[in-house]
């Protein structure tokens, strides 16, 4: 949809993310299936776009003939939804749900007007060198 400036709107976001963990001992093999999982088109075939639109394109497209009625409307969807979307964010580092607590926590502050703004800046910045 687009967006309230002229600029892009938010994200299209995925159904589903998949990954693997930094100490895993199998790196190479998560890898590995994680690509098929998400590159490979029999795979998809099979899997039938149940947990979502595919997020490959190339995948998206070649599984079209496959879909059903619902299915085609979501992949139009999507299609229309990604002329007005900019690139999807990251995922959140490692300790930012402490961070956007402390926004919470702040931001709510300021609504009451216990903290000024420049206040809050400065005890954000401190309380975040502690987290």
């Amino acid at each position: 949809l687009p967006g309230s400036t002229s600029g892009k709107a938010t994200m299209v976001p995925a159904s589903l993310h998949l990954c693997m963990s930094s100490k895993s001992e199998n790196k190479e093999a998560a890898a590995k299936l994680i690509d098929f999982l998400i590159n490979d088109v029999e795979a998809n075939k099979i899997m039938k776009a149940e947990r979502g639109m595919p997020a490959s394109d190339k995948v998206r497209e070649s599984m079209e003939s496959t879909f059903d009625e619902n299915q085609k409307k979501v992949s139009a969807i999507v299609d229309q939804a990604v002329e007005y979307s900019s690139a999807n964010d990251r995922p959140s580092m490692a300790g930012s749900s402490k961070i956007q607590k402390l926004l919470a926590e702040y931001e709510e502050r300021m609504m009451y007007q216990d903290i000024t703004p420049d206040e809050a800046y400065d005890e954000l910045v401190e309380a975040a060198k502690l987290n």
